[in-house]
């Protein structure tokens, strides 16, 4: 029985620029996660703001809660990959 929520946080525009220092909540997660164990889960993990953010939050609110972190690559618990140079759409150039 396992539950889904989200917890919404922008750093960056549209173009993957830092508009903010301090990573922004937007959303926070509706379920209780009050003595609970959760993955916190993460695309790329580069400078660990973000992340970081979502943490203290969430400990903040939550007296007992475990967090473990995981991303495709970057800093965290669980990582898919050590090193990876990920393309992102908006870095590409089209030949036309």
């Amino acid at each position: 029985n396992l539950e889904l929520d989200f917890i919404w946080i922008k750093r960056r525009d549209e173009e993957h620029k830092i508009v903010h220092e301090n990573p922004i909540i937007y959303q926070m997660p509706t379920l209780n996660l009050e003595n609970k164990s959760i993955l916190l889960v993460e695309d790329i993990i580069e400078t660990g703001a973000t992340v970081e953010s979502a943490i203290k939050y969430l400990k903040s609110v939550y007296q007992n809660i475990h967090i473990t972190t995981f991303c495709m690559s970057g800093p965290a618990d669980i990582s898919l990959f050590e090193d990876i140079e990920i393309i992102y759409p908006w870095k590409m150039q089209i030949n036309q």
